[in-house]
């Protein structure tokens, strides 16, 4: 997989490719517009196709831009999203902690994006959003196990975090986690 980490000094940053990916109205496109430009709207607007967004970082000392891609979730895009799945850095895998059906959804996707980028696996974070609503039924450990279940194998542990795009709560930390993931891929120590 090419890699889209700038050469050169420290002090260059680390572009990263980011998806968001999951069921539609689960928030992925409240959760990019909380992280870019801070704000949130309840009024909800189907992503068609997909949406494209940067965000600027620093992320263990380094200067990170993300790339993100916002692919719409319903089932009619799936084969559009491929092409934007493809040579992905990273993944936020995000569901609704109010519908446990969108985190059963996910393995379809995980698989999918896996698949497509065969060379290097993608560093993954899932993302139960909404927490505003409701507090999950399951810890993040508990999720990891539920996935584990599936038979869903990772290069290494997946980590979760429960956000909410409407008051913003962890929505910095989980691209930055996801972020300090990519790093580790993209740059070994």
């Amino acid at each position: 997989m090419a890699s889209r980490k700038v050469p050169g000094p420290r002090d260059e940053k680390i572009v990263i490719k980011v998806v968001l990916v999951g069921d539609i109205a689960v928030g992925k496109t409240s959760l990019r517009k909380r992280l870019v430009s801070e704000t949130f709207s309840a009024n909800y607007l189907a992503t068609l196709g997909v949406d494209f967004a940067t965000k600027k970082l620093q992320v263990d000392d380094k200067p990170l831009e993300l790339q993100i891609w916002d692919i719409a979730g319903q089932p009619n895009y799936h084969s559009v999203a491929d092409r934007f799945l493809k040579n992905s850095d990273a993944a936020l895998l995000v569901y609704d902690l109010n519908n446990n059906a969108t985190l059963s959804h996910l393995k379809e996707r995980m698989e999918r994006i896996i698949s497509l980028n065969k060379d290097e696996e993608p560093a993954f974070i899932v993302v139960g959003n909404k927490s505003d609503l409701c507090e999950s039924d399951m810890t993040p450990s508990e999720i990891n196990q539920y996935f584990a279940d599936q038979g869903i194998k990772f290069d290494e542990p997946i980590q979760t975090i429960f956000t909410s795009a409407k008051t913003g709560e962890n929505v910095e930390l989980a691209f930055k986690r996801l972020g300090q993931k990519a790093i580790k891929k993209l740059i070994p120590v």
